[in-house]
C-alpha cells in the first residue's frame, strides 16, 4: 500500500531523501513530514550498518539498539531482532532474518506476507557533527538513523521512536513514523543533565537499580548528555534526616556503591557523568553512635532572614578548614576513579555557608575561593573534569554586598591572573523567578561564563514531594524560561523522583532547541500515551487544568478537577493495555482522581478511593520509607473494634447442635454491633478465622474481611476475624469496594433473614 501510494513519485521521494540525509545538521530540528500511509509491521530488525571505529563505540551503539528494542516491545506486541541476534518480543525469529542486512540504499527484505519486517539501520556519519542526527527513509520498509556521534545516534533513535505508533493487536502492531530530517542541540556539547538526588529514601535511593537504570535510558532519548549523582559522604543523611553525618555512617558505603553503578550505566549508553557536593559540608567530629553535632572546624553563623540558605549538617569554616575539606572531597572523588567523571558541581547553600570575616559574603568570597581550589584538586584525579559553580540562593537577601557581584569579580580576577577560570559554567537559578543580576549586569553571563540553570521542578507547590502523583507545570516553566532572555545554554532540573518527568522533559527540550513547553508536551503525550489527535488534545487540556489547581486560588476547584479527571478518564478508556498500565499514565490519572476526590469531599483525607490511589503511587515510586517524598497520610477506614472482654463469648459448650458451615460473601452478620463481639485476631486466609472459631466450643459464627477471588484490599479491616456465640443470623449487604467480607455460621439461625451460600 505504501509503495502504491508513492507510485511514480518514488524517484522524486528518493531524491528528496538524499538531499535531506546529506544536509548539515542545524541548530534546531528541521523536519519534513511526508503525507503517506505507512504500513504496520510485526517484526523490527535493528541493524548496525557499518563498522564502528572501536569496540567500545560498537558496544555503545548496541546499547542504543537494545534501548530501541525495549521501547518498542514494552509498548506493543512486535518482535525486535537485535544485531547481536538477541531477540525481544514473543514471536520466533525467522531463519531468513538471520542473514546480514547490507547497509546499501533501497535494500529490501523479502518476508512472508503474514510477517512484515521493518529494518531500522543505525550508523555514524560525521556530516551531522557532535550530538546531531539525521533520519531518512531508505525505502518503504527501512529507515536509517545517522548520528554525528554516538550520542547523536541515541538522540536520533529517541526522535524516531517518538514519531512511531504502537498498536495492541497481535498482528503488525508497530507503525514507523513519517518524520525525516535532521536535528541537533542549539548549543552542542553543552550541559543537559539528569540529577539523581539519591537521598530522602526517594525513588533514586529506594527503587530497584534496574528501574533507575531504565529511567536513565528513557530520559537520554530526550537529549540528556550527562547524569549527575549526589556525592556520597557528609550529605548521606540516613533516612533523610537533617542532622550531621559521622564518617563511619553505614549508609555511606551503600550510597557509594549505588551511585557508582548508576553512573557506570550512564557511561555504558554513552552519557557523561559527574557529581554534585555542598562545598563546605563536613563530617560530624564524633562517631556514628556519638555525634558532637558539629564539624572539626565549625562554621560561623551567617545572616539568613529568609530561611532559605540552610545550616543543616556539619558546616565547616572554609578559611580554617580548607585542607580538611579538600581532603574530604578528594577521598570522595577517588571512589569514582573507575567511572572517570566528566563534571563536578559545587553548591553554595541549602546547605552551606560560613559567616567569618575571611569567608563572608559567602557567595562572593569563601565559596568561589574554595570551589576553585576543589576544581584544581579534582583535575589531579580526573585531568579533563570540568566544574560548574552554582549561585543557588545568592543575595537572599543582599547582606553587605552582592554575592553575584563578588562572584563576578572573583572569576574575572582569576582569568586575569591565570588566563582561564577553573569554572566552565555558572549555574544560576532560584526558588522563584530567574535571578536578574547576570542579565542586568553581566550581559547574560557571570564573570564572562555562560549560564546554565537549575529549574525547581520537584518541590514547588505541594508536599510531600511526589505524594500527589504527576505535577506537570508547563505554563510555569515556559514563563521561567522566557525570563532567561535566551542566555541559558543548558542546565540540570532539580529532581527528587519520576513524578516530575514531564517537567524535566520541558527543561531538556528548552536546552535542546528552546522548544515551547506545549510543543514538548504534545510530543510527550503522543509517545507515552496516545498518538490519536483527540487524546492528545484531551490530555493537553487536562494538564492545563491540573496546573491551575496545583496551588493558589484555584486549588481544589470542584469544577476544574472534575473536568480534568473526566477528560483523562475518557482517554484511559481508549488507551492500549500497555499505555494504560504504564507508570507515566498511572501517576497522571491518579493525580486527577486524587484532586477531584478531595475537591468534592471537602478535603477529607479518607476513604477507599484515596487509600487505593495513594497506595498505588507509593508502590510505583518505591517511597514507602520516605517522609519527604512519600505519600500523605490517609485514613482508609475505621480502625477495627477493640477486643471485648472474653466473658462476652465464654468458651463453654454450645447447647444447640452444629451444622455444616454456611457462607455469605459481601454480607455482614455484625453490622452496627461489631463492638459487642470478640476480635480473635487477623488471619491472611479465611480458613484461619474459621479454625480459630472452631477452636472455641461455643463459637457459632464469624466475620472475616479479606481478598476474595483476587480482589484488591486496602483497609485496616483486612484479615480481621470477629466471632459470635448466638444464633441470630441477620445480614447486611456490604458492597464490594476494595474489601471483601465473608460471614459464616455453623448453626441453624433463629432469625428469618438468612442469605447464605
Amino acid at each position: 500500500m505504501w509503495q502504491r501510494r508513492l507510485g511514480r513519485s518514488a524517484m522524486a521521494w528518493g531524491a528528496l531523501l538524499c538531499v535531506v540525509s546529506a544536509a548539515p545538521a542545524s541548530d534546531l530540528d528541521n523536519n519534513i513530514n511526508i503525507t503517506r500511509s505507512p504500513p504496520s509491521f510485526g517484526t523490527v530488525r535493528v541493524v548496525l550498518a557499518a563498522a564502528f571505529p572501536t569496540a567500545g563505540a560498537k558496544a555503545v551503539a548496541l546499547q542504543t539498539a537494545r534501548i530501541i528494542s525495549r521501547q518498542i516491545t514494552q509498548r506493543c506486541n512486535a518482535t525486535v531482532l537485535l544485531p547481536s541476534s538477541e531477540h525481544s518480543g514473543g514471536k520466533p525469529a525467522s531463519s531468513l532474518l538471520s542473514r546480514p542486512v547490507e547497509a546499501t540504499a533501497h535494500h529490501s527484505l523479502r518476508t512472508p506476507p503474514a510477517l512484515p519486517i521493518f529494518a531500522l539501520i543505525l550508523q555514524l556519519d560525521s556530516t551531522y557533527k557532535a550530538e546531531g542526527y539525521g533520519i531518512a527513509a531508505t525505502n518503504s520498509t527501512a529507515v536509517t538513523i545517522s548520528g554525528g556521534d554516538l550520542r547523536g545516534l541515541l538522540y536520533g533513535a529517541g526522535k524516531f521512536l517518538r514519531t512511531c505508533q504502537f498498536g495492541d493487536g497481535a498482528i503488525a502492531p508497530f507503525t514507523p513514523g513519517t518524520w525525516v530530517g535532521v536535528g541537533a542541540p542549539k548549543v552542542r556539547k553543552s550541559f543537559r543533565a539528569l540529577y539523581l538526588a539519591i537521598h530522602f529514601n526517594n525513588f533514586y535511593q529506594s527503587a530497584p537499580l534496574s528501574e533507575v537504570k531504565v529511567y536513565i535510558e528513557d530520559i537520554a532519548l530526550w537529549g540528556v548528555n550527562t547524569v549527575i549523582g549526589l556525592l556520597p559522604g557528609p550529605a548521606t543523611m540516613p533516612g533523610g534526616d537533617s542532622g550531621t553525618v559521622a564518617p563511619d555512617e553505614p549508609q555511606i558505603a551503600l550510597s557509594i556503591n549505588r551511585t557508582i553503578q548508576l553512573l557506570q550505566h550512564a557511561v555504558k549508553i554513552g552519557i557523561s557523568t559527574g557529581v554534585i557536593f555542598q562545598t563546605n559540608l563536613g563530617y560530624d567530629s564524633g562517631h556514628y553512635h556519638a555525634h558532637t553535632g558539629h564539624s572539626p572546624f565549625p562554621f560561623t553563623a551567617f545572616p539568613d532572614p529568609q530561611h532559605v540558605r540552610g545550616t543543616s549538617g556539619a558546616l565547616t569554616c572554609a578559611a580554617k578548614g580548607k585542607d580538611y575539606l579538600l581532603g574530604l572531597r578528594r577521598s570522595g572523588l577517588e571512589h569514582f576513579a573507575e567511572v572517570d567523571l566528566d563534571w563536578i558541581v559545587s553548591w553554595p547553600y541549602d546547605t552551606g555557608g560560613c559567616g567569618c570575616e575571611e569567608d563572608w559574603p559567602w557567595g562572593g568570597k569563601g565559596f568561589p575561593r574554595l570551589s576553585s581550589q576543589m576544581a584544581a584538586m579534582a583535575r589531579t584525579i580526573f585531568p579533563q573534569i570540568k566544574m560548574i559553580v552554582s549561585t543557588w540562593c545568592f543575595d537572599k537577601p543582599v547582606v553587605g554586598s552582592s554575592e553575584y557581584a563578588g562572584m563576578d569579580v572573583f572569576i574575572k580576577a582569576e582569568v586575569s591572573a591565570t588566563g582561564a577560570s577553573n569554572f566552565s559554567f555558572a549555574m544560576v537559578d532560584d526558588h522563584g523567578d530567574f535571578p536578574r543580576w547576570p542579565l542586568d549586569n553581566g550581559g547574560g553571563k557571570l564573570g564572562g561564563l555562560p549560564l546554565v540553570n537549575f529549574p525547581e521542578i520537584s518541590m514547588w507547590g505541594r508536599s510531600p514531594w511526589g505524594g500527589w502523583g504527576a505535577n506537570p507545570l508547563p505554563g510555569r516553566f515556559e514563563g521561567l524560561w522566557t525570563q532567561t532572555n535566551g542566555s541559558v545554554t543548558g542546565g540540570m532540573p532539580y529532581s527528587e523522583g519520576i513524578y516530575e518527568d514531564m517537567n524535566a522533559v520541558f527543561a531538556w527540550q528548552h536546552y535542546w532547541a528552546s522548544t515551547n513547553t506545549n510543543a514538548s508536551l504534545r510530543e510527550y503525550i503522543g509517545f507515552e500515551f496516545s498518538a490519536v489527535a483527540l487524546d492528545i488534545d484531551n490530555v493537553l487540556t487536562a494538564v492545563a487544568l491540573l496546573e491551575r489547581t496545583w496551588a493558589g486560588a484555584e486549588f481544589r476547584s470542584k469544577s476544574l478537577t472534575t473536568e480534568a479527571f473526566r477528560l483523562l478518564s475518557a482517554v484511559d478508556a481508549r488507551l492500549t493495555p500497555s499505555a494504560k498500565a504504564a507508570w507515566r499514565w498511572r501517576i497522571l490519572l491518579l493525580r486527577a482522581q486524587i484532586d477531584t476526590t478531595l475537591a468534592n469531599n471537602g478535603g477529607k483525607m479518607s476513604g477507599p478511593i484515596l487509600c487505593k490511589a495513594f497506595a498505588e503511587l507509593e508502590a510505583i515510586q518505591h517511597v514507602g520509607n520516605s517522609t519527604a517524598c512519600g505519600v500523605p497520610k490517609v485514613t482508609c477506614s475505621p480502625s477495627p473494634p477493640p477486643c471485648p472482654p472474653t466473658t462476652s463469648c465464654p468458651n463453654r459448650p454450645f447447647n444447640g447442635g452444629f451444622v455444616p458451615w454456611v457462607r455469605a460473601e459481601n454480607f455482614s452478620n455484625i453490622f452496627g454491633v461489631a463492638d459487642k463481639y470478640p476480635l480473635l485476631g487477623k488471619f491472611e486466609a479465611e480458613s484461619g478465622c474459621r479454625s480459630a472459631c472452631e477452636a472455641l466450643s461455643n463459637c457459632t459464627q464469624y466475620l472475616w474481611g479479606g481478598s476474595i477471588n483476587g480482589s484488591s484490599i486496602y483497609s485496616p479491616w483486612n484479615n480481621v476475624c470477629i466471632v459470635r456465640c448466638d444464633t441470630d443470623w441477620t445480614l447486611t449487604a456490604i458492597p464490594h469496594s476494595g474489601i471483601a467480607t465473608v460471614s459464616a455460621r455453623r448453626v441453624l439461625p433463629s432469625s428469618q433473614h438468612d442469605v447464605g451460600s
